[in-house]
């Protein structure tokens, strides 16, 4: 289940935005949905990085918890979809990327796909009858 991102979810978070006070992606959406929010570099830790390849890479080294950028193709083998939000709805491409460390959507999504696929090959129909939960994004 993905979180609201609301102020209280993001205060206490590690954000990650491009050093570049021009970038739409990566500075100026982010930034402005942060003011919208009521946060700022007095409340929240906001550590600037050179690219979005280094963004990427803070993020997955855990140097920080959230990031702004958009989703390119090779980030299918590293970044999962379960944990791309989108920035704002009238932007697209611009998404905000969750680190996740309590509730891991990819495992529950994994496992659930198990159980379904052990219950779609079961002779018995008793166990076809499963419901499986929302939320688990489709990988192309």
């Amino acid at each position: 289940e993905k979180p609201v991102l609301d102020k209280e979810y993001l205060l206490g978070n590690r954000f990650g935005l491009l050093d570049y006070p021009s970038s739409r992606s990566g500075h100026i959406v982010p930034k402005t949905v942060m003011q919208e929010l009521g946060l700022s570099a007095n409340n929240v830790d906001i550590n600037y990085y050179s690219s979005h390849k280094e963004l990427r890479r803070a993020l997955l080294a855990g140097e920080v918890d959230i990031i702004s950028s958009y989703w390119a193709v090779e980030d299918n083998e590293s970044l999962s979809k379960n944990y791309a939000m989108p920035l704002q709805e009238t932007v697209s491409g611009m998404q905000w990327f969750l680190k996740m460390q309590t509730k891991n959507t990819d495992l529950f999504c994994a496992m659930q796909q198990v159980v379904k696929d052990i219950s779609d090959s079961h002779p018995r129909p008793y166990y076809k009858t499963l419901i499986l939960e929302e939320g688990c994004a489709t990988h192309e």
